[in-house]
């Protein structure tokens, strides 16, 4: 299936695509699709998102900085709170 998508978001516009609305739309939605199951990707930029330049649908790729929304918070959170004693301790 990935034949389908054989160029980077980066590649098509450097060959000049143009980044039309549908396109905007499709990689807002599949954005919107991952933070609805929590997840957070980490690195999303053009090189990782791969289109089919016909029918603009995208795939994302390069999930190896993603996290659960909710783990991104507690990590947050902690260091946070890491900061804050470090602080009091001065």
């Amino acid at each position: 299936e990935m034949e389908k998508y054989s160029i980077t978001l980066l590649d098509y516009t450097d060959e000049g695509g143009k980044i039309v609305q549908e396109l905007k739309n499709n990689i807002n939605t599949k954005i919107k699709e991952l933070h609805k199951i929590v997840i957070y990707h980490g690195n999303l930029h053009s090189n990782n998102i791969f289109l089919d330049h016909v029918s603009k649908e995208i795939k994302i790729i390069d999930f190896g900085r993603s996290m659960f929304i909710e783990d991104m918070f507690e990590e947050n959170i902690e260091s946070l709170v890491e900061d804050i004693n470090t602080f009091l301790e001065t």
